[in-house]
């Protein structure tokens, strides 16, 4: 009588070693699909944040133009204008018309960041740095006067936040609308 030895066939060790192979690729690949979108999450969110600072910022220049004595609306200029955000300290914010050059009042200031921010009037785009970090120019805000009807006592804003994620243009935007809440 011939004793059967136990052990692993060929067959059987070659089963095992593509289990593990594709346990291990899905592994991986898992792990990065995670962090791709994470990354993407977390500059969506900054962008998210970045709109929402926008809009706080168009409240500020109504505001600001009401504190100088200037019409309500005169910082937003005509439909289809757009103001894009710097990190240039420029002073003043000279944006026509009655408003002609603001005071430095309507300047916030960015999150930690010690760079002030202001309003310039353009149509190329300039970079801002994103929250506390100067040196990430990634984030370019845009808003733009987008009144559909001409009603005197609202204004439509729009703000556009841009970046780019793996080479692919992205955006956010938030839309405010503006009321004259202090009529004369």
């Amino acid at each position: 009588m011939m004793k059967v030895k136990q052990g692993f066939t060929l067959i059987e060790a070659l089963i095992v070693m593509f289990i593990l192979a594709s346990s291990m690729t899905a592994a991986l690949y898992l792990l990065t699909t995670v962090v791709f979108s994470t990354q993407q999450n977390l500059k969506r969110t900054k962008a998210v944040y970045l709109a929402q600072e926008c809009t706080e910022l168009a409240r500020n220049l109504r505001d600001t133009a009401w504190v100088n004595y200037r019409p309500w609306d005169c910082a937003f200029g005509n439909v289809g204008d757009e103001f894009v955000l710097s990190s240039q300290n420029t002073g003043s914010v000279n944006v026509g018309g009655a408003c002609n050059n603001m005071p430095a009042a309507i300047k916030i200031e960015t999150l930690g960041s010690g760079n002030d921010v202001v309003w310039k009037e353009g149509s190329t785009l300039t970079h801002f740095p994103v929250l506390a970090d100067p040196e990430d120019t990634l984030y370019t805000r845009v808003m733009e006067h987008v009144d559909p009807d001409s009603n005197t006592e609202t204004l439509d804003l729009e703000c556009r936040v841009n970046w780019e994620f793996n080479g692919r243009p992205q955006n956010v935007s938030a839309v405010q609308t503006l009321t004259n809440w202090r009529k004369n």
